[in-house]
């Protein structure tokens, strides 16, 4: 997850539109928004393996 925390530094505001359109919508608390994504993220992806039955990948 560095690429997330260079990227949150580097364009912050443009990090975090894409974060709430991508994963949690607008109700981001500001100092933990990497956070938030992750755990979204995290909800997302077991919503398309368990519920949706796709395969999950590995890297």
């Amino acid at each position: 997850m560095n690429y997330w925390s260079d990227y949150q530094q580097a364009m912050p505001l443009l990090f975090k539109s894409q974060v709430e359109v991508a994963l949690v919508g607008r109700n981001i608390t500001e100092g933990k928004i990497l956070d938030t994504a992750i755990e979204s993220l995290c909800k997302k992806s077991d919503y398309l393996i368990y519920d949706r039955g796709h395969e999950a990948f590995s890297i």
